[in-house]
C-alpha cells in the first residue's frame, strides 16, 4: 500500500520533508528484518540452520563481500552497523540488497522443521522479490530529504532515483543529485 496520510501530505505541502536520515535507517532496518524474516536473503547470505549452524550463500563471507562490492569497511553486519551509516552508505546497502534479494523456489528446496529452522532453498529467483523490495522502499526514499526513487531501469539513486543493478558502472557524485519533484 502506497498512501500517504494526511500528515505526510501536509509536510510534502509545506516543503518539509517527513523523514530525517535516522528515521530512514530504522525503517529500513525494519524493512531489512522483513527480508531476513522472509528468507528473501538467503541466496546470497546464507541462513542458519539448528543442525547445521551457519550455511553460506552465494556471497561466501558478507562482510568481505560487502567490502568487495562497495569498497568500504563496517557495513556488515547491518544492523550493528548501520547507527554509524552515512546518506551515502545506506544508499550503497540499498542498492546492494536490491541487488541481492530473491525468493526461493519452493520446488527445489526443503522445510526443515526441527525446532522450527525453516526452508532451506537451492535455487532462486530474483522477481517479484525484487519489486517487491522496491516498492517497499520506494515508500521510504519518496518521503526522505527531497525524494529518491530506486526506478525499473534507471542506473543511479538520485532524487527519485536509485540505480538498477546488474552493472560493474560506478556512480560518482553526480549521481546522487537532489531535485525538488514537481508537484501537481
Amino acid at each position: 500500500m502506497s498512501r500517504q496520510y494526511y500528515s505526510q501530505r501536509k509536510l510534502k505541502q509545506k516543503g518539509t520533508a517527513t523523514l530525517g536520515l535516522e528515521a530512514l535507517k530504522e525503517l529500513f532496518l525494519a524493512l531489512y528484518r522483513v527480508l531476513q524474516r522472509g528468507d528473501r536473503l538467503q541466496e546470497f547470505y546464507g541462513y542458519e540452520c539448528v543442525d547445521a549452524g551457519h550455511v553460506p550463500g552465494k556471497a561466501g563471507d558478507v562482510f568481505t563481500f560487502f567490502l568487495r562490492k562497495l569498497r568500504k569497511n563496517g557495513l556488515w553486519p547491518i544492523e550493528d552497523a548501520l547507527p554509524s551509516y552515512s546518506e551515502e552508505d545506506l544508499f550503497d546497502v540499498i542498492e546492494l540488497i536490491y541487488d541481492t534479494v530473491s525468493d526461493g523456489i519452493e520446488e527445489d528446496g526443503r522445510f526443515h522443521n526441527y525446532n522450527g529452522c525453516g526452508w532451506h532453498y537451492r535455487s532462486f529467483r530474483s522477481e517479484p522479490a525484487k519489486s517487491e523490495f522496491r516498492t517497499e522502499i520506494n515508500e521510504l526514499l519518496r518521503d526522505y530529504d527531497h525524494g529518491f526513487e530506486l526506478p525499473r531501469t534507471a542506473r543511479y539513486l538520485s532524487s527519485r532515483t536509485l540505480p538498477e543493478s546488474s552493472s560493474t558502472a560506478q556512480c560518482d557524485s553526480s549521481c546522487w543529485r537532489s531535485e525538488t519533484r514537481r508537484r501537481n
